[in-house]
């Protein structure tokens, strides 16, 4: 079960907060938004968790200034939406031809489970 990071993260700024979530945590799986596989148009400025590099240890959870990082089975209700929108950010693509209902990201990936490979990351 991974991570996932919730609206008080949404457009706050990170050089403030220093991303220390990124910082902690021991498998690098928490990415900026312009290193997801989510189209453009579809990023919000927060950072994400890749559901299947997460080793799920915690780490991050306590460093987060704003609370916004639960496990996925305790992501409180009105936020469920976002553990699609962390899975959508790491599949080989989007189902761009159905609207999102919530604004955020295609809550229709492909399921094809393709990580992006630490290579890729700057």
């Amino acid at each position: 079960m991974a991570f996932v990071i919730t609206p008080p993260c949404i457009d706050l700024d990170h050089e403030v907060c220093g991303r220390a979530c990124m910082e902690v945590c021991p498998v690098k799986c928490i990415y900026p938004p312009e290193e997801t596989r989510l189209p453009a148009h579809r990023q919000r400025e927060m950072l994400y968790v890749h559901p299947y590099e997460c080793v799920h240890c915690g780490a991050c959870v306590p460093v987060c200034p704003v609370d916004a990082i639960y496990a996925e089975d305790e992501v409180p209700p009105g936020w469920s939406a976002y553990i699609e929108v962390h899975v959508a950010a790491f599949e080989s693509g989007c189902g761009e031809s159905k609207p999102c209902p919530y604004g955020l990201a295609c809550p229709y990936p492909r399921w094809k489970r393709e990580p992006k490979k630490k290579a890729d990351r700057v």
